[in-house]
This record gives C-alpha cells, structure tokens and sequence, in this order.
C-alpha cells in the first residue's frame, strides 16, 4: 500500500508544473491579445507604426511652419520701426501717349503703386516706400506706370547700397554670416543667414 505524502512536502516536478502553467497561462494572453489586433474589429485593432509616424509627421511640419511664421513675423514687426521715406516716380512725359488713341491727356489713378526696399544708408538702414505714378489715358483705354527704383536682382526687397555692404562685410572684412545676422538685427533690420545665401541675394556672400 502506498504512503501518503504529507502537504508540505517538496516536490521539483510540482514546481515546475507550477512555473509551466504560470507561463502558459501568459502566452495565452499574449496571443489573445495579438489576435484582436490582428483580426479583431477595426475599433479593437491597434494602428500600424507607418499610420503612427504619418500622423505625427504633418504635426512637426505644422510645429515647424508655426514657429516659422511666428519668426517672420517679429522680423516684420522689427523692420516696421525702421526709419522710413517715400520716394515719389512720376511718368516720364515720353511715356504719357496712349498706344490706342495716340493722345497724350492722362489723369492719375489712385495714390500710385507702392513697393518697399530696404536700403542701407552708410552708417543706418532705412526703409524706402517707392510710389510709382499711375496714369490713365482719358480714352479710358490705356494706363502707364511709372518706373520703379533700379534692383540688383529681380523681385528682391533689398537696395543695391544694402548688398553692398553685405558684400563688403563678407569678402573685405571676412565676417561670416552669422555674424552679419546678428549685427542686421541689432540695427532694426533682421535677415536670416537663408536668405543672404541665396545665388541672387548677394552673390559671393553666400
């Protein structure tokens, strides 16, 4: 007749069964879990990493142009201060015939066209509104506009004086450009290190 073990006996193989079943138990979960992720309903299942990181990637950009607009805009508050002048471009009178009619009897339209540059006034910046004169011809068929102040490049908000001194500053006086741009800011006029590298900006100074 077998002996019966008392409760408190030790037994590895019971331990062991124990430690199995503990793990088996885990293993059930894990695949439950990873089951209802794959092949669950579409509220159950968990997003993909690709779908994670396309979500996140429009709210860095969005962050990005966020903050990049807020720069520009204390950039344009800073330059708003500026010491400023309007410079008036009336119509050349060679200018004032009408191509339709042949006449020569314009009357202004509105203020002028307004344009702004930057320029740099050796020893301070200042910020020139150019106006050009508007005509209309009393044909009402033509409208001549005045010519605009010379630019170095096309479509640049910077006067030739300005580049100048930002070719000078770089080439004669090897200051770099982070340098320059801090230098701009303390004067009123911030411009980022970006826009004086461009091809057309400054030439040699990028």
């Amino acid at each position: 007749m077998a002996r019966e073990l008392p409760m408190d006996h030790h037994c590895p193989w019971r331990e062991e069964a124990e430690e199995l079943r503990e793990r088996l138990t885990t293993l059930e979960q894990q695949v439950a879990t990873l089951t209802r992720t794959v092949f669950g309903k579409k509220s159950e299942k968990l997003p993909p990493p690709a779908e994670e990181l396309r979500k996140e990637a429009p709210r860095e950009e969005k962050a990005q142009a966020q903050a990049a607009l807020l720069k520009r805009r204390e950039r344009a508050g800073v330059k708003r201060e500026l010491p400023s002048r309007t410079v008036f471009h009336p119509v050349l009178r060679e200018h004032q015939r009408c191509p339709r009619c042949n006449g020569t009897d314009f009357h202004p339209l509105g203020p002028g066209r307004p344009s702004v540059l930057y320029e740099y006034i050796p020893g301070h910046f200042e910020k020139q509104v150019h106006v050009r004169e508007t005509l209309g011809c009393a044909c009402g068929e033509s409208v001549v506009t005045a010519m605009g102040p010379p630019r170095v490049a096309e479509k640049t908000g910077y006067g030739s004086g300005f580049i100048a001194h930002l070719v000078t500053s770089k080439c004669a006086d090897s200051l770099p450009l982070h340098r320059l741009e801090k230098a701009l800011a303390r004067e009123g006029l911030p411009v980022a290190r970006s826009t004086m590298s461009l091809p057309g900006f400054c030439g040699q100074v990028g």
